[in-house]
């Protein structure tokens, strides 16, 4: 086996769609000195996955392109998250597919080598020792990192310096890491502080700009991060971390701003589209929180990432925008809406998904007026949890049904789920559950703003009605329920104000449009049942030939 000696009695997995890549990439294998035992062959990630679940594979090579399914970047993803690589399997990177967005992609799973097809075994001879030996000399150390014992991993890690050179300086770079699991934050600082004076490591500059931020640093890491912008191998994950330092720094929209750039340059990332969402949201931007989870959901596709919380997030953004946006626009959010349901149960066994989906239908039903049809989807959902005790509510969910229980007056019920909330949100350092924190915020502080302001346009859309000045109500009445569309009493005076008149600049298609939101959303409330909503509903049914109409 050249001048470097592999394990004789680990195996090795070559994971290629194209039986033809497979066989020559094992004729190379057996060449170099492995046995026919040895080397094992996937043709696509389900069957890798079986193999490293039972096996301890040495060296790993990896196609990209895997046929229809899951792609090599998301079957490295899972085995790394699942921890079914061996810390010092060797991961080699094989593939045809050397455009930026598959290499970097690659490079943010930190593969050992890079080959690109067609391989020859010149190249694959002398690459690999190469590879290998690096990765060998730190498997004790890398091992007992992977295993949490981060004491044993500082010894590890001094008795490298004997090694060589390269494999000094990287157990270092683990020793460092070692220390900030020990907590020991000061020490892993003047660790890499002392590391970047003897090279310019853009991996040593990641990692110390990291705790920069962690310490709250942020003069310093946000100058080592944009020195490392320019660099297009680090240039991801720079702008990742400082995007991180401006969240931390409650400066959302320039997060936003700043993790777009980082999706755009490396689009493989499925965590980083999700990450995107969260600060959309914290920064209160909805139609960018939609955009990013629309692609979130793209990207996970064939990914073990396609978890019920990613289409539980996109229901929430989506009854945000059916919420907040204009009329003409709330059938197309409804629609949206009862899709990803839809979706959701064809994907998913039913106890991931029914207490999440009772509630956002009692959201769904409060927006669109139908009050006793949202009260009966929440005592639903209480007789669901009754019968199913071991079921433990996320933050997203909890949200959801202070939402509603807000919506609905149910002043009581709302203060005690935002009780329980509060809790899950604060004590906490991750992203993603911050983000919640401040966008829950935003959005009770919003309805707030929203219902104060369409109550002003609501009293003086009344002043106007009573002086008869009917075409001005109707428009302020039509801010108020763009402000507020749960409001029931400015959708029953705009479907009487519509009987009498409305602005000349509007074509009677328009008001035919308005007139049916109007019924639609008073139809199963207590005002459908009054002698004026029947009588004014009789009046628009006739001049606009409406279809439903009340008996």
């Amino acid at each position: 086996m050249s001048n470097f000696n592999f394990d004789k009695t680990r195996p090795i997995l070559v994971i290629d769609d194209c039986p033809m890549y497979r066989t020559a990439t094992q004729g190379m294998l057996l060449k170099f000195g492995f046995s026919q035992k040895q080397v094992h062959l996937a043709h696509d990630a389900k069957m890798a996955l079986k193999k490293c679940a039972t096996q301890n594979f040495q060296l790993v090579m990896c196609d990209y392109n895997l046929g229809d399914a899951k792609n090599g970047h998301q079957l490295i993803d899972e085995l790394q998250h699942k921890k079914l690589l061996a810390a010092d399997c060797i991961l080699l990177i094989v593939t045809g597919d050397a455009s930026s967005d598959v290499v970097r992609g690659f490079a943010e799973l930190s593969p050992d080598g890079y080959m690109v097809k067609p391989l020859s075994y010149s190249t694959f001879s002398k690459r690999l020792p190469g590879i290998g030996k690096q990765k060998t000399s730190l498997s004790t150390l890398l091992t007992s990192f992977a295993n949490g014992q981060f004491t044993e991993s500082l010894t590890f890690a001094e008795e490298a310096i004997f090694l060589g050179q390269d494999v000094a300086f990287n157990a270092q770079i683990i020793k460092a890491k070692a220390l900030l699991k020990l907590g020991k934050t000061n020490d892993a600082r003047n660790l890499l502080i002392t590391l970047r004076k003897g090279s310019n490591s853009a991996q040593i500059t990641l990692l110390l700009a990291e705790v920069f931020i962690e310490q709250r640093h942020f003069q310093y890491s946000e100058q080592l991060l944009t020195s490392l912008i320019a660099e297009p191998a680090y240039k991801t994950a720079a702008l990742h971390l400082l995007a991180t330092q401006y969240f931390e720094q409650n400066q959302f929209s320039k997060a936003l701003e700043t993790i777009t750039e980082s999706v755009k340059a490396s689009p493989n990332n499925i965590q980083r589209h999700k990450i995107k969402t969260m600060i959309a949201l914290a920064d209160f931007q909805i139609s960018a929180a939609a955009d990013a989870i629309k692609t979130t959901k793209l990207r996970v596709q064939n990914s073990f990432r396609d978890t019920i919380e990613i289409h539980q997030l996109a229901a929430m953004i989506c009854l945000d925008q059916l919420q907040f946006c204009d009329v003409k626009d709330k059938k197309l959010h409804s629609d949206r809406f009862m899709l990803l349901c839809k979706v959701w149960r064809t994907q998913f066994i039913q106890t991931q998904y029914k207490a999440m989906e009772l509630i956002a239908m009692a959201r769904f039903y409060t927006l669109r007026g139908a009050h006793k049809k949202a009260k009966l989807m929440l005592s639903e959902y209480q007789s669901w949890l009754s019968v199913n005790p071991e079921h433990t509510e996320q933050a997203i969910c909890l949200i959801e049904l202070s939402k509603t229980q807000l919506l609905l007056g149910l002043s009581k019920e709302y203060r005690l789920t935002s009780k329980a909330i509060t809790p899950l949100l604060q004590e906490t350092q991750i992203l993603e559950d911050k983000a919640l924190h401040f966008y829950y915020a935003r959005w009770c502080n919003q309805v707030e703003s929203n219902n104060s302001e369409a109550d002003e346009f609501k009293k003086q859309a009344s002043k106007l009605i009573k002086e008869e000045y009917f075409e001005r109500s109707v428009l302020l009445l039509l801010r108020a329920l763009t402000l507020n569309s749960n409001d029931l009493e400015t959708l029953a005076l705009l479907h009487n104000n519509l009987t009498k008149a409305w602005p000349k600049s509007w074509s009677k298609q328009e008001v035919r449009s308005l007139a049916l939101y109007c019924f639609e959303q008073l139809r199963h409330s207590s005002i459908a049942e009054t002698k004026a909503f029947i009588l004014n509903n009789q009046r628009l049914s006739k001049q606009f030939k409406l279809v439903k109409s009340v008996a």
